[in-house]
C-alpha cells in the first residue's frame, strides 16, 4: 500500500469516528453532515 492509500484510509477512519461521536452527542443531529 502506497502512502496515498494509507492517508486516505486514515482520513476515512477519522471521519467515521467523528461521525459516530457526533451522533452520540445529544442536540447535534441538526448539524450539517450529522446524518
Amino acid at each position: 500500500m502506497d502512502a496515498t492509500s494509507a492517508v486516505v484510509t486514515r482520513l476515512r477512519l477519522v471521519v467515521s469516528f467523528a461521525g459516530q461521536d457526533r451522533l452520540c452527542l445529544p442536540g447535534n443531529n441538526h448539524l450539517p453532515g450529522g446524518e
